[in-house]
């Protein structure tokens, strides 16, 4: 076999021409593309790039006594139904902004402290994990699921020194 030269002569010397009207379209096809996945993927500028606010209010509840001490007669209605205490005693009520993979934390009675962290949000709700340390050692590690506004979680933590402690988490307040 002889070797043969190829000519790619004049191969070159047009280039084909978009027309701006097809340039346009493919414009639109492109943004029309990603914003469609970004809709798939539920993804808000809201939820993605800011943070979401989470109220934590701190109730120490017991039986010793026959009082409500809490600045929400909503929470004192839910916790009559979900725990069998007579008294309750609100103690602290804490906001923090949240931002997604970010911890927070809030401090609770008898060395006690309440780590929030925000692991993603959707349009109508959003999930915290909530843990609760002592020292070095965890008490209670779990993710809630919250609705968005308003969406309130009543958990039930530790024993401390005046009884036991609840704690109130809400959405978007």
């Amino acid at each position: 076999m002889k070797n043969q030269k190829m000519s790619f002569r004049g191969a070159a010397e047009k280039s084909p021409e978009i027309s701006p009207r097809f340039a346009r379209r493919n414009d639109t096809s492109l943004i029309i593309f990603f914003l469609l996945i970004f809709l798939a993927f539920n993804i808000t500028p809201s939820s993605a790039q800011e943070g979401e606010r989470v109220k934590a209010t701190i109730v120490i509840a017991s039986n010793e006594g026959a009082d409500f001490d809490l600045d929400n007669d909503r929470y004192r209605d839910e916790m009559i139904k979900l725990f069998s205490y007579s008294n309750y005693h609100q103690l602290d009520s804490q906001a923090v902004e949240l931002k997604k993979g970010d911890r927070s934390r809030i401090t609770l009675p008898d060395g006690h402290e309440l780590w929030l962290t925000l692991q993603r949000g959707e349009k109508d709700r959003i999930w915290v994990q909530a843990v609760i340390r002592k020292g070095n050692q965890q008490v209670l590690d779990t993710v809630l699921s919250l609705l968005r506004p308003g969406g309130t979680v009543f958990l039930g933590g530790p024993q401390v020194e005046q009884g036991v402690l609840i704690i109130v988490l809400e959405s978007g307040f």
